[in-house]
């Protein structure tokens, strides 16, 4: 039986500030996508049953999605990235999966925008984007 796994080359990552005209991230290198996790509600009572502790599902949060991407300073990529993290504004995002394979599309504030310089290597810049709301997946091929 041979597998259907793939690389990661291919992916790409745009931003949309209404989810009409999408400007593609410059140079990423490297995406976490947001991982979802619902709260536990401790509902333990004097009967629970077995004297073991009870729980509900309560709100869930959309996590925290990341990227690194290759630090070009002055950069169009780095300009729009700073400036929503200034601004405090949700916008749209999107993950493209490669070989036509589904998208994701979150809001998200970019909550952090951070470079790392190294004197003997590549400069990178790491971005964190707090999602706010749901993710949208459209099937490959939607």
């Amino acid at each position: 039986m041979s597998s259907n796994a793939g690389i990661g080359w291919g992916i790409k990552l745009e931003q949309s500030a209404d989810g009409t005209a999408w400007t593609e991230l410059a140079e990423v290198s490297h995406v976490t996508p947001p991982n979802y996790e619902a709260e536990t509600i401790d509902v333990t009572h004097y009967q629970s049953e077995g004297k073991r502790r009870e729980f509900i599902s309560g709100l869930s949060d959309g996590g925290t999605g990341s990227i690194t991407l290759n630090h070009v300073p002055g950069s169009a990529t780095e300009t729009l990235l700073i400036s929503l993290q200034k601004s405090g504004e949700a916008s749209k995002f999107r993950i493209s999966w490669p070989k036509s394979g589904p998208k994701w599309v979150f809001e998200g504030i970019v909550a952090s925008y951070a470079i790392d310089p190294p004197v003997d290597g590549k400069m990178t810049a790491e971005v964190s984007i707090k999602v706010t709301g749901d993710t949208t997946i459209t099937p490959a091929g939607g």
